[in-house]
């Protein structure tokens, strides 16, 4: 699980947003985002992890195992 939360953590940032910003972008609760964050939640749901991964624009593998499309940053 921490690996999760660190993916999660490190792709949002790359991508600009904050934890409110990727939960209305998600449609989840700002506190999901948080506790997942945190590693607070032992296993997410995959609905969840979902919707994260189409949020931040990654592929599901890599939230999940640290392999497929990862963050890319936005051209500037």
């Amino acid at each position: 699980m921490p690996e999760i939360a660190e993916r999660l953590r490190r792709a949002r940032q790359i991508r600009g947003l904050s934890r409110r910003g990727l939960s209305l972008q998600a449609s989840l609760a700002q506190a999901v985002v948080g506790r997942i964050e945190r590693g607070d939640v032992a296993e997410p749901s995959v609905t969840t992890l979902a919707k994260l991964s189409a949020a931040l624009d990654v592929s599901l593998d890599w939230l999940v195992r640290g392999e497929g499309e990862g963050p890319v940053r936005e051209a500037s």
